[in-house]
């Protein structure tokens, strides 16, 4: 998926996250979201890793501020029908292999809020997200 901003974040370096923390995405029951992997299992996919329309950067939770389970509790309580969504866990190192950066934006809905930036580096591209994705596990799926 590519999409984001061309140009880079201009967040402090404060705002960074440590590369041993675990980011968590949101995945909507919609096709396309989740994949069985060999020798993997099921991952999120690179359409769900990226950004979503109206986002300059795609969004993320913090997984020592925020659980996969109150993740989802966040989007029931802001309306949605969790039914059939998971969570995916990502580590930062992997992101920032990859030549992207995480930073901390907190809400006063989620203090772990964050988003995937891109770098001077590296800017948003499928083979990126691709990438990613493969390292991205389903930790949670609501029943």
């Amino acid at each position: 998926m590519t999409g984001g901003s061309p140009e880079c974040d201009d967040t402090p370096a404060s705002a960074t996250i440590s590369s041993d923390e675990v980011i968590l995405k949101r995945l909507p029951a919609r096709p396309h979201t989740v994949k069985q992997r060999p020798g993997i299992g099921l991952t999120a996919t690179s359409y769900a890793l990226g950004p979503r329309p109206g986002e300059r950067f795609p969004s993320y939770s913090r997984q020592r501020i925020t659980s996969p389970a109150r993740l989802l509790e966040l989007a029931a309580a802001a309306g949605q029908n969790v039914s059939g969504w998971s969570v995916a866990a990502i580590r930062v190192a992997n992101v920032r292999q990859l030549g992207l950066d995480v930073v901390s934006r907190p809400t006063d809905e989620d203090p772990g809020h964050c988003e995937i930036v891109p770098t001077e580096q590296q800017r948003f591209t499928d083979t990126v997200w691709s990438r990613l994705a493969k390292q991205a596990p389903v930790v949670l799926t609501r029943r």
